[in-house]
């Protein structure tokens, strides 16, 4: 069986990922810091090991959260 990729990235382009093989946990949060970055009740998210990722572009940080530079795109 073929190894599931997903592929992703910011609304311009700039930041790009891949993910390979299934995640090793998905979920949502709900904690507050979570609800005031989604502008939502919640957040999915998905961990991979870090072998796994591949990603081009940089990004810029701000706290505990990873953005495009260039268009805000939240990423991680």
């Amino acid at each position: 069986m073929a190894e599931v990729e997903r592929v992703g990235g910011c609304l311009c382009g700039a930041v790009r990922f891949r993910v390979s093989g299934a995640p090793l946990r998905v979920g949502i949060c709900h904690c507050q810091d979570c609800r005031r970055a989604s502008g939502s009740f919640f957040t999915p998210f998905g961990v991979w090991p870090i072998s796994a990722y591949e990603g081009s572009g940089e990004m810029k940080t701000f706290g505990k959260r990873s953005f495009c530079p260039r268009c805000g795109s939240h990423i991680a």
